[in-house]
């Protein structure tokens, strides 16, 4: 019932350092991005209406500023205040451009969202993050690609040392489905690309550092003045006919969507959501498997729920979830005659789960960490593929029902498979093989 697939960080500058080639200090490299991206480009004409740090539209203002020193965990931020279609206004000095080096090519503006170590978090990685690249370029996008996210977009020009700027960084599409980043410099456009970014919309807020919790990416020698959320106003032309599925990849008109089928966006999830997203009958493949990475509990007493996919009610859709003494099953909700559940609990800690379902062959298994661990031949399901996406809680309707707590559910996402071949390891969102736990 659950795939969590969890995205596994090196910075390319490790990578390069770690087999004795220089590291480059290109655009993307020096950031420490790495995986193999999905990258979205959807010939649509952009045109955006520019934001100027109006306090009065702010859903969320960053407290302590200005600041000359970095300033870690020094705000919380909720999912009420961060619009899904947002800019991130900011009034910063340009850091001295000369100040940057092969093991220090990145100086962050702003971390958003997420938590240190201490509070359940990974510190920096998956999250939000706004940065210089050497020679004062600005940039955006998601740390380390969490989630499977696209590459960062940055700027195509450098900000000259010392010098005060205005810069707004613009996301869109989480409710239109079209996602697309745009950067501003003092009210001018200078880069704009379809990009899908996937990060949790919540947490803490940590400025002039890369990290809730340790010296990353740390710039120094600047004022930042102010830094505000606000929702972004942005219309669009249409110049080809495009879709994008929850990966986040173009698919021309017609095409076959289960190429790409559902992905969970706006991981890791630590807390329960109705209705979350949807699903539809063209992302949900007659044969699939759900790769899902989860933080495991302790234990558990009674079913509770990792996900409830299809449907838009409590009953009769299909449940990924834990039951006694984390039993890991899979079934069709509210019938629990019909289920398929492991014979042993899983202990706790991170593990990646593949939950498959051949409909013809009426065959369903389960593994853990890349092993089968159960299986039946015999499974007769009649699931409604398409519908909403309910995550940590057994109902569509009912924020109660099967609530599961104290976990973090990393990745989850449906892959086509061949019931007559051995069912492949789980992997991560960015394509590599998910490793054992």
């Amino acid at each position: 019932m659950r795939l969590l697939l969890r995205v596994v960080f090196i910075s390319i500058v490790q990578v390069l350092a770690f087999t004795g080639q220089k590291p480059s200090l290109n655009r993307h490299a020096a950031i420490g991005w790495e995986g193999a991206f999905l990258h979205s480009r959807g010939g649509e004409a952009w045109t955006r209406a520019f934001h100027h740090q109006s306090l009065a539209d702010a859903t969320f203002t960053m407290s302590g500023l200005p600041t000359d020193t970095m300033i870690q965990e020094g705000a919380d931020i909720t999912e009420a205040q961060w619009p899904a279609d947002f800019c991130v206004n900011v009034k910063i000095e340009a850091p001295d451009s000369s100040d940057y080096s092969d093991t220090d090519p990145v100086k962050a503006i702003a971390l958003i969202g997420g938590a240190g170590e201490a509070g359940g978090g990974t510190g920096k990685c998956n999250y939000f993050l706004l940065f210089f690249l050497a020679g004062n370029e600005p940039g955006m996008g998601v740390q380390c690609d969490g989630g499977g996210s696209d590459l960062p977009l940055v700027a195509g020009q450098n900000l000259t040392s010392s010098t005060t700027y205005d810069l707004s960084f613009c996301y869109s599409g989480n409710t239109t489905g079209v996602r697309h980043a745009t950067i501003s410099i003092d009210g001018t456009e200078a880069a704009s690309e379809d990009k899908n970014f996937v990060y949790p919309r919540q947490g803490k807020v940590t400025v002039l550092a890369g990290s809730h919790d340790s010296d990353v990416a740390v710039t120094e020698g600047v004022t930042l003045t102010s830094l505000t959320i606000e929702a972004s106003t942005t219309t669009t032309t249409t110049t080809t006919t495009t879709t994008l599925d929850y990966a986040g990849t173009v698919q021309a008109a017609g095409a076959n969507k289960q190429d790409h089928p559902f992905v969970l966006q706006n991981v890791p999830r630590t807390a329960a959501a109705t209705r979350t997203a949807t699903i539809t009958s063209q992302e949900w493949p007659q044969d699939f498997c759900i790769d899902v990475v989860i933080n495991t509990p302790a234990t558990t007493t009674g079913v509770r729920c990792i996900a409830l996919i299809g449907g838009n009610e409590t009953c009769g859709n299909f449940e990924i979830y834990f039951n006694d003494t984390n039993r890991v099953g899979m079934g069709v909700s509210c019938d629990a005659g019909s289920s398929l559940e492991t014979v042993a609990g899983v202990t706790a800690g991170i593990h990646t789960y593949q939950f498959c379902y051949a409909k013809i062959e009426g065959l369903a298994s389960i593994s853990v960490d890349g092993t089968q661990v159960t299986s039946d031949d015999d499974l007769d399901w009649d699931l409604p593929t398409n519908g909403s996406v309910s995550v940590l809680v057994g109902s569509h309707d009912n924020s109660t029902t099967e609530v599961l707590e104290g976990v973090s559910l990393d990745s989850l996402k449906f892959v086509t498979r061949n019931p007559l071949a051995p069912a492949p390891p789980p992997t991560e969102v960015a394509g590599t093989t998910e490793a054992v736990r």
